[in-house]
């Protein structure tokens, strides 16, 4: 069996026809009316948001992080109830 020497030269030359094929491939094989459910959907809208809001996030994330704090000093009780 004859081996084939891969050089640079033989990638250049062969892989756009191989990246071609991929992606003809990819494109006919995609389905384009898929239907993502709507949890998905929603963290998706949530992830957008945040990435083009990064100091909002920020600031929301410190009040969720004090309220946390507030929330667990009210349930803990001041004194050794016995």
């Amino acid at each position: 069996m004859q081996q084939i020497e891969v050089t640079d030269e033989w990638l250049y030359q062969y892989m756009p026809i191989v990246d071609e094929a991929i992606i003809r491939e990819l494109e006919e094989s995609t389905d384009y009316e898929y239907r993502f459910s709507a949890k998905f959907e929603r963290k998706m809208r949530r992830l957008i948001w945040k990435e083009a809001h990064p100091q909002a996030s920020a600031v929301y994330r410190q009040i969720k992080r004090m309220a946390a704090r507030l929330r667990g000093r009210r349930v803990m009780p001041l004194y050794n109830e016995r």
